[in-house]
C-alpha cells in the first residue's frame, strides 16, 4: 500500500466525510475485511493528547476497499480552529501501514443554529 500525503480541510460545526480507496502496489483493490484503522488529529506530532481520534469501531467506515472518514458536526464543532496535523494508520495483525498523513486545517463557520 502506498503512502499518500493530503491536507484535510474541516469546517468546525459542519459534517465531514471523505472516502478513500485503498489499493495495493499494482493498483488492485485491497479488501479491508480484518483490517483496523485509526486516524488522529494533533496540534503537532509531539503532543501526547490528540484533538480527535477515530477508529474502525466508530467513525472510520470500511466497505470493500473504501475507508470513509466520517466526522459528525457535533464532533467537528469541538475541534479548535487552526492548523494541525493528522495521520491515518491501517493494521492487519502485527503489520501496520501509514496510509495518509498531512496537515488538518480547521476553519470556523459564520452561521449558527438558533
Amino acid at each position: 500500500m502506498a503512502i499518500a500525503t493530503a491536507d484535510l480541510e474541516i469546517e468546525a460545526g459542519i459534517s465531514f466525510e471523505a472516502p478513500i480507496s485503498i489499493v495495493d502496489e499494482t493498483d488492485a483493490p485491497v479488501d479491508l475485511t480484518g483490517y483496523e484503522a485509526v486516524l488522529q488529529i494533533r496540534r503537532n506530532q509531539y503532543r501526547a493528547t490528540p484533538l480527535l481520534t477515530l477508529t474502525t469501531d466508530d467513525y472510520l467506515i470500511r466497505e470493500g476497499n473504501v475507508l470513509t472518514i466520517e466526522i459528525p458536526a457535533d464532533m467537528s464543532a469541538e475541534l479548535p480552529i487552526g492548523n494541525h496535523y493528522y495521520d491515518l494508520l491501517l493494521r492487519q495483525g502485527e503489520v501496520v501501514y501509514l496510509l495518509l498523513s498531512g496537515r488538518c486545517n480547521i476553519t470556523g463557520v459564520i452561521s449558527r443554529w438558533a
